[in-house]
């Protein structure tokens, strides 16, 4: 199972394009999981409705009650992941449309890799 985990904070006019390529990625991920660590601007609102509009019953946006801070709100989201391989975004990244497959075919030539970088 793969799982691509997210922290936001007032991220709304970034996170388009790195929604897009997580969604377009050529080996889909099981899960997202996306962490808002108490945005001010529209950030999850725009995530709920893109997840929504592109009907991703995978993904799932998880609004913290308090500020945790970076670290924090990213090892949340890693404790809530499920899959045998996570993947850390950030939510100004854009990925190249091959990312999780060009690293999971790596990881399974190299089972005995802890992380790849």
């Amino acid at each position: 199972m793969v799982s691509v985990v997210m922290a936001t904070y007032d991220g709304v006019k970034y996170i388009e394009q790195q929604l897009e390529s997580i969604r377009c990625q050529t080996q889909i991920p099981d899960e997202v999981i996306m962490c808002d660590d108490g945005s001010t601007d529209k950030t999850v609102e725009y995530i709920e409705k893109y997840i929504e509009k592109h009907k991703l019953l995978n993904w799932k946006i998880i609004k913290n009650e308090k500020n945790l801070g970076h670290f924090d709100n990213f090892f949340k989201a890693i404790l809530l992941a499920q899959g045998d391989t996570i993947y850390l975004s950030d939510q100004d990244d854009i990925w190249d449309l091959n990312k999780i497959k060009v690293i999971e075919k790596y990881y399974m030539q190299n089972q005995s890799a802890m992380m790849i970088q």
